[in-house]
Order: structure tokens, then C-alpha cells, then sequence
């Protein structure tokens, strides 16, 4: 037979797909097909070059035969070159392709490459022995194996060199001339070439000496050019230099501006407790991994709330933990009654299940395979139905167990747990093609296997009936049923008995069903709408009314009914729904905003509860038989009961607009037209919380708390015994606890620390008392500073300096200033026409003066004998205000509410704000890396920035307790620029650079920043704190922290689309 063209191939290459084999049969190839053949050589052979060279780059399987397309290239081959390594005697294929060529090929046809080892070892044992028939001593013919050695490339010298030498040897092969032949034609190729080259050199250099000779003033002329245009080139580069550092800073502002809108948006799903996503997003907002880019101080914060950084228990704190999304609007969804899986399915048939707790998608549907309509967990099976077909899967792997294909349709599902049955009921129609007449089918399955253990068809006195709603009852020996004929006119209940293979039924209601339910006892519970038309609200319009529904216990036998309530609602219904709370024998039924408990004997109402919101969802989650509510604005409503009866509580906020809700091992909430699915948990904190060895957890919060180098000082005094705690910060050990014993109605205030001493003060009978501690030791001694007091005002600290007005026995007022780390006290005696100090006084260490106010103005005072310094405040300026100096003697500040004046130490006021129509709570003079400038805490959160002229420079927005309290304190980080505001167990850290709060820290009892740790507590559901530490997260540790958390989660590829964020 002819060979095409487009079928012949000058070699077939056959390997194992090893890396090493692939690597030299691409170099092969690659080398073959752009070998130069020499001119001589193809005119001797009538080759012109190596075109095509066969080489499979896909692994074939084990059990497949030779393919088309490769037989068909062996045969149609000239060679086959067979790469021969340690990993050749392997492979399975090397030697079928070795043998389907010897069908039509010599073996002088096969060459072969070694690649490493011994060729006995590597070379395929079919090519080291060949057949030769021999003649025996009588002439007999045998045919014997003959061991041979064939001729091999040896590519296991360096590539350039395998290249140079052994290629040809292949080539030679393909060519049909001698290797030497071949050789020597190339190297007379490369004598010709060079040859040519130095011919049009030598041209060239004479030229350029003509050239050279009769041009020389050309050349200088050319030379001035040059450096002219030498001058302009080096312009030209300054300019693009300048050019590149203009798109560099444009690039770094898109980057920052990139980076603070997706932090935005990260606290914008934060805010609709869409957690993961906000945490993906908030990722995405810093610099890629292994890529430049800017850390914006957004979207450090961002991380800090989307991973609850620094985030301690605080009684019952509600929190969302994961957020499962969907492509589309999600229709339901539902978990497993153990709480582990979760199944959603949206509006277009994708439904997927996850692992609650690792938050991995276990099983992912989409409706090309199948629309599923209907899905439900069983205890050990994941069971979707659909019109007329139902599936299992395995709920331990989610691997599929059946599949069926039903002669019925399935409206409904129910699980038989005592049995482990899965129940379907639907309809069949009449065999006779004529009939429009339906049946009702009640079908039970084996739930691991799918067989079939019964099927009950049920032929309803000959009326073809719709099938809405079924009930188990809770001795699974009855199925009730609510259906009504197909025109409607008739609306019935039926039971069916299992026991007695029996049906019965109501007389027609006439109403539309509400619910349906069971007894604990086996009584049939009915809700029925009694009016025609019930509440709805569809796109804009809204009909509004009283709906009244009827409650009936009925006898399941003769459906007579045991008792009756007459239930009303004035909101529109998200469900109705019967609820058995054992724990009180009661039944509870809820409808719109209303929730009604009835004695479950009787029917007499216990508990009347109105939500003032439409109700999703009840839960008896602690079987105490007294129902939790979710309601669609998101409220977790409780019973009141030491209120009143009917009185309820709302203790926590959900997401709003919840369309539907579940609560197992957590919450679950779908919104309204959402495509996430929220999950919430309790006390939801962060796990690096480190709970400090050695202390035990305290009854009530600590009197005050101090931090003295590496040791966190506890003063605990409402216990019966005061106690002081010392923690040594490093190791989160407590060192020891000493009684701490004050006398009666006296209290202790820390003032300073020096080395390893912690000094305190209190007051008792008109004397001032300073206490020393030894940290070291745990002693500490009292000493009496200032006695036989006869009144005084509270004293002032001022780092180490304790300031006190007094007035001694004599009448005598003075000023004691009594330095703490010196032991060393001084006394300025108060002029006579000043009056008795409004506020107590107050001392500025650099101008060594001291703030005194009394009801005529405010004065510095000093030791020197100078006369007092009045401060020029405005007449209208109230003597009750706060005072803060900074770093120079024209550094000094006072404010109220009202306003805020600047001063130096010659009372001079330099500038005066009026504040923005809220109260000042803290103020501090700030470094900036171009002047000083001043910094107020307002109590509506906000920090401003004032020039020392009184000119607004910008505000940050900071966290704050409702109606903070005025005792701000700021501590700053100049090496890292970071501000620390802390008060009133907070702590507000705000990036300096672009005054940002980067992190918000709650429960505080005290900042270390040698060790850049944060003391804590958290506050347990048995009334107890307890105490731990935090180590202040760096932006890599956030990161970290980060993926930790989403453990492989990433954004879905619609989320990337909707904010513009690829993979590059």
C-alpha cells in the first residue's frame, strides 16, 4: 500500500514519561527536526532535512491497547529510537511499541539513546538477543537465541555535548550516510562559514580604514554631535527617571486606594455577617504573596475584625462564624441533626452540602445532572427527591449509595428513625390512559439499600386529590395527611394506619390548613384559617388584616375534637408551625408575630407571647420547656418569666430580614433573597487567647490594675481580704498573691514604678500614706509623707510626683510636692489672696510649676519666690476644666466642655478651640514628623487633630463605650507610629501615619509595652473572669492568622468578577 505523505514520520520515538527519559526525548526531537543537513549529503541522499519525528506526549493506560494514531505512526515510521534508562524496563508500552515495529521493520531500523545506567540494564531485554538458525552436527536447522550488543547514543554526558557529538550519530541513521561522513561534511560547513565571515571582516575593516582616512574631520564633527546628543540622551533619561518615579507613585496611590476600598467593603460584609467573605476580601486587600505592594493601616484593621482579633467571652456574645454561599438566591436549606452538615440548594438547582465544622464543601450538585426539588438528612444518609426520582448518598464520604427511578411522583419525605425507613408519599395516576384519576402512594424504602419493604396505594372513594401536606405520628404507626380534591373544593385530613392497613378521614373542612401536627400521646393537632383570604405581601403591595386561625386537638380515631383555641395574628406568616415542648407538657403554635402555649391535655393557654416581629423559627435548644424565638428582624427572643407570664426578652441581634432559621450546634440564617446561609456561635472569641498559670479566676473585676515593667500589679478589694496579684508578664505565670489589707473605707491609687519598685498612695485620718512594694520580695512598708492634716484636697499624680493642697493645724496652706523615686518633699506656700483650691492642683514637671484654680482664676505657682503666674484664660472660663502639658514650657492645655485653650508658662493663652458641640474625654500633645500638634478624644468617638494654633488638621474615628468616660490616657509608639488610647478596660489602637484605628481591643486590664502584650479577661457564663493575655498581632501574624481560618477557603470566581480581582 502507497504511504501518504502526511502519514510517513523519519523517526518514531519511543520512552517511558519519566522526567529524566522525557527530557532527552524532547531534546531528540527538538534536535532532529532542526538538524542542518549538509549540501553534499543531500545531494547524495536526496534528504534535504529531518521533518518529521514522531513523539507521544501523553501517557497511555495501563490496560488500553496501542492507539490508532500511534500504530499507524509506527508503521509508517523509517527508525524507531527507543530511550533506554533505569526507568525503561517499567514501562509497560516501550516494549509493545518495540514489538509492533519489528512487525515491519529490521532491527537495524531500531536505534537507541541511553540515558543513564549500564546498557545490559537499561536497553529492553528484547533488543540485547536476536534468532539465527544454525545447522547442529547432522544438519539439522535450530533456531537459536544469540546475544548480541547493540550500538547505543550515549546521552549521559552533558547535554551541549550530547548535542555536538552523539546527535549526529542519530541523524547519520535517518540520512543513510557514515557518521565520519557526516562529521567531516559539517565541519567543512563550518570552514566554509567561518571563512565567509573572516572574508567579509577583512572587507569591512578596510572599508572602515578608507572610510576612517578620508573622513577624519566627519569624525570629529561626529564626535561633537555625539556628545550633544549624549547631553540630550542623559536629559532624556533624567526625565524618564522622573517619569518612571510619577507612574511608581500613581501605581502605589491605585494600589492604596485598591487596598482601603476593599477593606471598606470588608467591613461592609462584616456588618452583614457575612464573616468569610469579609475575611477573603479583607485578604485581598493586602500586597499578594511574593509581591511588592502597599500595607494600608483599612485593611489591618479589616483583618483584626474579620479574624475577632483580641476578641474575649464576654457573657453571651452572638457572632457569625462562617458564611456558605451559593451562585444564586437560596431557596432552603437545612442541617443534620447532629449539627456537622449543612445542604442549601438556590433558585437554578445547585445544591451543595459542607462540613459545618471545617467548612469544606462535602457534595456539590448541579441541575444538568439532575433538578432536584427536595432533600432531607437522615442518620446515616443524605436522601434528594425530585418529581419521580430519589438518591442516596453516604453521609460519612458522601459517596452515592442509590439511585432510582420512580412509576410516581414524590411530594413529600419523612424518616422513620426507630426503623431507619424513608417514607416517600406522592401520587400515581390511573393505568387507564382515559382516567384523570390520581392515587395517593405511601412507599417505604430501606434506607442504606433503596429496597423496597412496602408500598400502600390508596384509592380516595374514587376522588382524584391533591397530596400538600404529611405527618408522622410519634409512635410511627400513622401517616395524617392534609389534601384536598384538584378543583379544591374539597379539603380534607386523613390518617392512614400502618397497623391496621386503614384509612379514615375528615368530612370536607371547607378552610384552608394551616399546619398539621401530633401529640406526644398520639393526638392529631389542626390549625385552620377561618377566614377566605389570609395576609400577604407580593412586590409592592401589602394586604393587611387579623387572621384568625382555629386550634384543634382532635381524637386521631373519630376526629372529634378534645379542645379547641381561638388564635389571631396581626402580621404577615413566614410559617405556621406546631412545637412539642415536653419539658412542660405543653404544645406551642406560632403564626406571624404570635406565639401561643397550650396545655397539651387541656388546651389551656400557659404563655400569650407577642414578638412585634413575624417569627422564623422556635427552639426548645436547653429542654427547659420554654421556648427561644427567631424573628425576621433578627432578634433571639426569651421568655420573661420573672417578669410576667407573657413578657419577653430580646438578647441578641441576628442578621435582618431572616426568611428562615435552624438552630444545631449554632445558628443558621438564611436572609431574604440571600445567597449565603450565616452561621452563628456563641462566645465566639480568639483561640490565641492565653490564660495567665497560677491565678485563679476572680469573683468580681479588679479594684484597679497596674503594669511595672515585666510584672502585672492586681488590686483586688472587695473581696473580704484585699489581695494584690503579681503576674510576671513574660511568662503568663502568677509570681505570688500578698493581703493587701488598707484601713477601713480607704482605698489605693498606683503612681509609679522604678525598677523593681512599684510605688502607691492612699489616705487616712488627715494623713497621706506612700506604700512601697518590693516586687522582688513581695514586701512592701508604709510611709507617712504629709501628717496632722487639717483638710486637704484629694492629691494629684504626676508620674513619680504626688501634688497635695493642705491645710495644717495652724491654718497654714501650702502645696506639698512630694517625688516618690528621690523620697524627697517640697512645700510652696499659698499666697493669702488666693482662695481656697476649686479642683485639686496639679504639677507640670517641666516648668517645675504648679496648676492652682480657685473660684476668681487659675495660676502657676512656684518654689522660687516669684509671684504667681495668672493664666489669661477668658472671664467666662469656668474653673473646672482638665489640664495636660506636653513637651516644651508653651505647651500647656486646658479644656471643658465648651472650649479647649492653649498656654505657655507665662499664662499667655497661645490659641483657644471651641469644641464641635460634644464633650472632650481625653487630650494629649502629639510628635508629628513636622511639628507638634494637639489630640482630643470627643465622647461620640471621635479623635481631632489641631495644629498648636488651634487649626483643624483631621478627625479618625475611634471605638469608644457609650458615653465614654473622661479618663483617657495616650500612649505612644514613635519606633512603630502607633497610638494607644486606653480607658475604661479599652484600648484603641490607631496607625499614626495615616491616623487610622487599626485594631480595637476590649476587656483591657493593661498594656506592657516592653512586651508588647495585652492583659485581658473574659467574663464566663458562671459569673467569673478570668485572666489572659494577647500578643499584639503584627500584619503578618494577621495573615496567618487568616488563612488559618479559612483553611483553603477562597473567593468564588463570581466574587472576583464582582470587585475585579484576578490571579495575577
Amino acid at each position: 500500500m502507497e504511504v501518504k505523505m502526511a502519514d510517513h514520520y523519519n523517526a518514531f520515538i519511543s520512552y517511558r514519561h519519566a522526567e529524566a527519559d522525557i527530557r532527552v526525548a524532547e531534546a531528540i526531537e527538538k534536535g532532529l527536526e532542526q538538524f542542518h543537513v549538509p549540501g553534499k549529503i543531500r545531494q547524495k541522499t536526496g534528504i534535504k532535512r529531518i521533518n518529521r519525528i514522531f513523539r507521544d506526549k501523553d501517557e497511555l493506560p495501563l490496560t488500553s491497547d496501542l492507539t490508532a494514531e500511534i500504530s499507524n505512526a509506527l508503521e509508517n515510521s523509517d527508525y524507531l529510537i527507543v530511550i533506554c534508562s533505569t526507568n525503561t524496563r517499567e514501562s509497560l508500552w516501550v516494549p509493545r511499541e518495540i514489538e509492533f515495529f519489528l512487525r515491519n521493520h529490521t532491527r537495524k531500523q531500531i536505534l537507541t539513546v541511553l540515558v543513564d545506567g549500564e546498557p545490559t540494564d537499561t536497553i529492553p531485554e528484547v533488543l540485547l538477543s536476536e534468532k539465527k538458525t544454525v545447522k547442529d552436527l547432522y544438519g539439522n536447522e535450530q533456531e537459536i537465541e544469540v546475544p548480541i550488543e547493540p550500538l547505543s547514543c550515549d546521552y549521559r554526558m552533558p547535554p551541549k555535548k550530547a548535542k555536538k557529538e552523539e546527535l549526529p550519530r542519530l541523524a547519520s541513521s535517518l540520512l543513510g550516510c557514515s557518521y565520519a561522513e557526516l562529521m567531516n561534511r559539517r565541519r567543512q560547513y563550518k570552514i566554509r562559514q567561518l571563512s565567509i565571515i573572516f572574508s567579509a571582516m577583512l572587507l569591512v575593516a578596510i572599508g572602515f580604514g578608507a572610510y576612517m582616512f578620508y573622513s577624519r574631520k566627519t569624525i570629529i564633527e561626529s564626535r561633537k554631535a555625539l556628545v550633544e546628543s549624549n547631553e540630550k540622551l542623559l536629559q532624556s533619561q533624567q526625565e524618564l527617571l522622573e517619569s518612571r518615579e510619577k507612574i511608581k507613585e500613581n501605581y502605589n496611590t491605585a494600589l492604596r486606594n485598591q487596598s482601603r476600598y476593599l477593606a471598606n467593603e470588608s467591613k461592609r460584609l462584616m456588618d452583614e455577617d457575612l464573616r468569610t467573605t469579609a475575611l477573603l476580601i479583607a485578604l485581598e486587600s493586602m500586597p499578594a504573596e511574593g509581591k511588592s505592594g502597599v500595607v494600608t493601616p483599612e485593611a489591618i484593621k479589616a483583618l483584626n475584625e474579620a479574624t475577632y482579633a483580641y476578641q474575649t467571652t464576654f457573657g453571651f456574645d452572638m457572632n457569625p462564624i462562617w458564611n456558605y454561599s451559593l451562585p444564586n438566591t437560596i431557596r432552603s436549606f437545612e442541617v443534620s441533626y447532629d449539627g456537622k452538615h449543612l445542604a442549601a440548594l438556590d433558585e437554578y438547582g445547585t445544591l451543595v452540602v459542607w462540613d459545618t465544622k471545617k467548612h469544606h464543601e462535602e457534595l456539590r450538585l448541579t441541575s444538568e445532572s439532575m433538578y432536584w426539588t427536595g432533600y432531607s438528612f437522615t442518620n446515616d444518609s443524605f436522601i434528594l427527591w425530585c418529581y419521580d426520582s430519589i438518591a442516596a448518598y453516604d453521609i460519612s464520604d458522601f459517596s452515592l449509595r442509590y439511585e432510582l427511578h420512580l412509576d410516581h411522583s414524590v411530594h413529600n419525605l419523612i424518616y422513620d428513625y426507630d426503623n431507619k425507613n424513608i417514607i416517600l408519599i406522592g401520587m400515581a395516576s390511573d393505568p387507564d390512559p382515559f382516567s384523570v384519576k390520581n392515587y395517593m402512594i405511601i412507599k417505604w424504602l430501606d434506607e442504606i439499600t433503596g429496597q423496597e419493604i412496602k408500598t400502600k396505594l390508596i384509592d380516595d372513594n374514587n376522588n382524584s386529590c391533591y397530596l400538600n401536606t404529611a405527618k408522622l405520628s410519634p409512635d410511627k404507626k400513622k401517616i395524617a395527611f392534609y389534601a384536598s380534591t384538584l378543583d379544591s373544593t374539597d379539603r380534607y385530613y386523613m390518617v392512614y394506619d400502618s397497623e391496621t392497613d386503614s384509612i379514615t378521614r375528615t368530612d370536607n373542612i371547607g378552610k384552608t390548613s394551616a399546619c398539621l401536627g401530633w401529640t406526644p400521646d398520639g393526638n392529631l393537632l389542626a390549625a385552620i384559617y377561618q377566614d377566605d383570604y389570609q395576609m400577604y405581601s407580593f412586590l409592592n403591595e401589602t394586604y393587611l388584616k387579623t387572621d384568625h386561625i382555629k386550634i384543634s386537638c382532635l381524637d386521631v380515631n373519630t376526629f372529634e375534637p378534645l379542645w379547641s383555641y381561638d388564635f389571631s395574628t396581626n402580621d404577615i406568616s413566614q410559617g405556621c408551625r406546631f412545637y412539642n415542648l415536653e419539658a412542660s407538657n405543653s404544645i406551642l403554635f406560632y403564626c406571624g408575630n404570635r406565639a401561643v402555649t397550650l396545655d397539651e391535655k387541656t388546651g389551656k393557654m400557659l404563655y400569650d407571647h407577642n414578638t412585634n416581629d413575624t417569627i422564623v423559627h422556635v427552639d426548645d435548644n436547653n429542654n427547659d420547656g420554654l421556648p427561644m424565638y427567631i424573628t425576621s428582624n433578627g432578634g433571639i427572643i426569651y421568655p420573661s418569666t420573672s417578669t410576667s407570664n407573657n413578657a419577653l426578652v430580646q438578647k441578641y441581634n441576628l442578621i435582618s430580614s431572616v426568611s428562615s432559621a435552624d438552630v444545631c450546634s449554632g445558628i443558621f440564617v438564611l436572609r431574604k433573597n440571600g445567597k449565603d446561609v450565616i452561621q452563628y456561635d456563641l462566645n465566639t472569641t480568639d483561640d490565641s487567647f492565653n490564660k495567665t498559670s497560677g491565678i485563679q479566676p476572680l469573683k468580681a473585676l479588679p479594684t484597679s490594675t497596674y503594669v511595672a515593667g515585666d510584672v502585672l500589679l492586681i488590686y483586688q478589694s472587695s473581696i473580704e481580704v484585699p489581695e494584690l496579684d503579681v503576674i510576671d508578664i513574660r511568662s503568663n505565670n502568677l509570681l505570688y498573691s500578698i493581703s493587701f489589707s488598707l484601713p477601713e473605707n480607704t482605698d489605693i491609687s498606683f503612681l509609679s514604678s522604678d525598677y523593681d519598685k512599684v510605688y502607691m498612695y492612699y489616705v487616712n485620718n488627715d494623713t497621706i500614706f506612700l506604700r512601697t512594694l518590693n516586687i522582688p520580695t513581695g514586701k512592701y512598708e508604709d510611709k507617712a509623707i504629709a501628717k496632722d492634716l487639717k483638710s486637704f484636697i484629694y492629691p494629684t499624680m504626676n508620674d513619680s510626683i504626688i501634688t497635695s493642697y493642705s491645710l495644717s493645724k495652724d491654718d497654714k496652706a501650702y502645696i506639698l510636692i512630694y517625688d516618690v523615686t528621690t523620697d524627697t518633699a517640697r512645700t510652696i506656700d499659698i499666697p493669702e489672696d488666693l482662695g481656697k483650691p476649686s479642683s485639686s492642683p496639679e504639677y507640670e514637671p517641666l516648668t517645675k510649676t504648679v496648676l492652682y484654680r480657685d473660684d476668681k482664676g487659675s495660676y502657676l505657682l512656684s518654689d522660687s519666690g516669684k509671684a504667681p503666674v495668672i493664666i489669661d484664660f477668658p472671664d467666662d472660663w469656668t474653673a473646672n476644666y482638665n489640664f495636660v502639658s506636653g513637651y516644651t514650657e508653651d505647651e500647656l492645655a486646658a479644656f471643658n466642655d465648651k472650649a479647649i485653650h492653649v498656654f505657655n508658662s507665662s499664662g499667655t493663652v497661645t490659641a483657644s478651640i471651641n469644641t464641635p458641640g460634644r464633650s472632650p474625654v481625653g487630650m494629649s500633645f502629639c510628635h508629628t514628623s513636622s511639628d507638634d500638634i494637639i489630640l482630643v478624644t470627643y465622647n461620640d468617638g471621635s479623635l481631632y487633630r489641631y495644629s498648636l494654633a488651634g487649626e483643624f488638621i483631621g478627625r479618625t474615628d475611634i471605638s469608644v463605650y457609650a458615653n465614654a468616660p473622661n479618663n483617657h490616657t495616650y500612649e505612644f509608639d514613635y519606633t512603630d507610629s502607633l497610638l494607644y488610647i486606653h480607658f475604661s478596660y479599652m484600648t484603641d489602637i490607631i496607625d499614626m501615619n495615616g491616623w487610622i484605628e487599626i485594631a480595637n481591643i476590649q476587656n483591657v486590664l493593661g498594656y506592657s509595652n516592653e512586651a508588647d502584650i495585652f492583659y485581658c479577661y473574659e467574663y464566663n457564663n458562671d459569673s467569673l473572669f478570668t485572666i489572659g493575655c494577647f500578643k499584639r498581632y503584627t500584619t503578618e501574624d494577621l495573615i496567618k492568622k487568616s488563612l488559618g481560618i479559612l483553611n483553603g477557603t477562597t473567593l468564588s470566581d463570581d466574587i472576583k468578577s464582582m470587585y475585579g480581582i484576578t490571579d495575577n
